[in-house]
């Protein structure tokens, strides 16, 4: 399979005082889910540190266990209790589970 990358662009309006992990879940159609779970810019710069309103270009490389189709849900999570934060649409509601859905992809 070829790897997939994946870029996020993360901006802030508050200063965040914890280091948040990105999650990235890959379902497929029969519902079996992969995950990439890991530190934003492969930890080179972490939440804590990051500049309100400064735009953070987060790139990912994504490897599917198997061809099919894939529907792409990111979001951030604290590590320490492992939950997400809120992730909210445009029209203010919020995200079922807390993760963004981004796109259904195929692969092959």
């Amino acid at each position: 399979n070829q790897p997939i990358t994946l870029t996020l662009y993360w901006q802030t309006s508050a200063e965040l005082s914890v280091d948040y992990t990105v999650f990235i879940h890959m379902t497929n159609t029969n519902g079996q889910q992969q995950a990439a779970d890991g530190p934003p810019l492969n930890g080179d710069w972490p939440t804590s540190a990051w500049q309100t309103n400064r735009l953070v270009v987060d790139t990912h490389m994504l490897i599917f266990p198997a061809p099919g189709q894939y529907t792409i849900r990111v979001g951030l999570y604290d590590p320490a209790t492992v939950i997400p934060l809120p992730a909210f649409r445009a029209d203010g509601v919020e995200w079922p589970d807390r993760a963004i859905e981004l796109a259904t992809v195929g692969v092959k």
